[in-house]
């Protein structure tokens, strides 16, 4: 599970350098790249294209699950709450590198946690559970789930740009 402690005023890490190449490409074996739009499917093709890149370069399959996974919920959270007044373009870069997995995510919305800041790299509370199934919400499960599956999770708010620098080991 990630751990994450707050680096600087701007910015939320779990490492004091992040591993990323000059430029703010995530280091290593490059296996997708994209800048698309956000919209309400904004998610389905691209993560079709990254499960197809890390299955041919010999990821485990419920490691490109586990990917899959992580990337739809930040990718649907940048579409609701980043871009929630309207649309604009989303980058993503996918790389290998030993032992693990590095996805960059970048866009121009809004700053994560506008309204409660740095609300979205808490600790991520232990459940408890509801009295009865109607009685769960229907989000606020995305960012326990996004630290359960990676190593390391570093926001960063670059001018008007939000980065997300995720980790996930290459093996389980």
């Amino acid at each position: 599970m990630a751990k994450v402690r707050r680096a600087a005023p701007e910015a939320m890490t779990t490492h004091a350098q992040p591993r990323a190449a000059k430029g703010g490409i995530a280091a290593g074996d490059p296996v997708f790249g994209r800048v698309f739009r956000a919209g309400p499917f904004a998610a389905r093709a691209v993560l079709g294209s990254v499960r197809r890149g890390l299955a041919t370069r010999g990821v485990p399959r419920p490691v490109c699950e586990d990917v899959e996974l992580v990337l739809a919920e930040v990718i649907n959270n940048v579409v609701e709450h980043a871009y929630a007044d309207g649309d604009g373009p989303i980058t993503l870069t996918v790389s290998l590198a030993p032992g693990r997995i590095i996805c960059l995510i970048q866009d121009e919305g809004a700053p994560m946690g506008a309204a409660r800041p740095a609300a979205g790299l808490a600790p991520v509370p232990a459940p408890v559970p509801p009295a009865s199934e109607a009685a769960l919400p229907e989000g606020g499960f995305g960012w326990g789930l996004i630290h359960q599956l990676t190593s390391v999770v570093e926001y960063r708010r670059d001018g008007s740009r939000n980065r997300l620098h995720l980790e996930i080991a290459r093996e389980q």
